[in-house]
């Protein structure tokens, strides 16, 4: 005759925990929030406007830049130069609704235009922007990210 042994592996309890003051626990430091977005865009601003005409670098230089193949408006040329972080700033004709993204030097502009731009690697300008050039350029504005 085999013998039997009962062994109790686990014990759990189902009673009602009565006694839990909720001021305890805070839904806002549980929560994950919500995603937009915006949540993966960098926090810069490009809305510094530096003055009229093309952006130069403290020698005087121009930028290499991305051109847009359509025309956009100021707004829509500042948001695509706010998504790079390469980028210096922009330039805006607002004759002809033309966006210059003005990048920081031209060995990274090569592959840096975003679709819908084409690379002008004609400038040599590097840095950070630190004038503009106002002559011969009555409708562009140069504008700097920070």
């Amino acid at each position: 005759m085999k013998s039997q042994t009962n062994i109790c592996l686990l014990s759990l309890s189902f009673a009602p925990i009565l006694a839990i003051d909720l001021s305890l626990f805070s839904l806002d430091a549980l929560s994950c929030g919500s995603i937009s977005e915006t949540d993966n865009m960098p926090l810069r601003s490009c809305s510094s406007k530096v003055g009229d005409g093309y952006c130069i670098d403290r020698i005087g230089q121009s930028y290499p830049y991305c051109s847009a193949n359509t025309n956009m408006t100021r707004i829509e040329c500042q948001k695509a130069a706010s998504e790079q972080m390469e980028v210096v700033g922009y330039e805006y004709d607002s004759a002809t609704q033309d966006c210059f993204v003005l990048l920081e030097n031209e060995s990274v502009a090569w592959n840096m235009c975003q679709i819908g731009f084409t690379a002008v690697l004609d400038d040599v300008g590097t840095g950070p922007i630190v004038a503009s050039d106002d002559y011969f350029t009555n409708n562009v504005e140069c504008y700097a990210c920070t």
